[in-house]
């Protein structure tokens, strides 16, 4: 871009002449963001900060509100960044981001199949607890023929089979589970 057109981009995007040189060393280093800076634009260079970032002023937080420190503060949780734990859940006290236990009935796993159950979570731990599934028997919602074993559905002893994964506890041998 040569520098009459330059020239005619910075005014139209600032409304004025814009200065030049400071605007080519920041193009030089990629950052569009410091081009609109330079022109008068900083709040539509970049997205809002959360919490805890550095901030000069209100406008560039997304709760709105910068500290006399310089940095973010939340206003409600869900400017809070979202928890890693499968219980947890965020919170925000005092401008200050933070977590703390899912409500009880929370649901961190849902059952993935008709022998699985949904774990949730007890209110006071923050892990999701293990992995559960419904007691092997004959009488559940599998499809007709397989039962729950092992936390999924599947042939009984002796039943027709075509691979390994088909049967319970047994090998697929002789196209039958357990040899027959």
């Amino acid at each position: 871009m040569d520098d009459r057109r330059f020239d005619d981009l910075a005014r139209a995007l600032s409304g004025g002449p814009a200065p030049r040189r400071a605007a080519l060393r920041l193009l030089g280093g990629g950052a569009l963001g410091g081009l609109l800076a330079v022109l008068g634009r900083e709040d539509a260079a970049a997205a809002c900060r959360a919490p805890s970032k550095v901030c000069a002023r209100d406008s560039q937080c997304c709760s709105k509100r910068c500290s006399r420190k310089g940095r973010c503060l939340c206003t409600k949780a869900a400017h809070c960044p979202k928890p890693a734990r499968a219980c947890e859940v965020a919170v925000c006290a005092g401008g200050r981001c933070g977590t703390a236990p899912a409500p009880a009935g929370t649901v961190c796993r849902p059952a993935v199949d008709a022998c699985g159950l949904t774990e949730v979570c007890d209110g006071t731990s923050r892990d999701c607890p293990a992995d559960q599934h419904k007691p092997d028997s004959p009488f559940d919602p599998c499809p007709p023929g397989k039962y729950c074993c092992e936390g999924r559905c599947a042939l009984p002893p002796d039943a027709s089979c075509t691979a390994d994964s088909e049967c319970c506890t047994s090998q697929c041998i002789g196209g039958y589970c357990g040899g027959g």
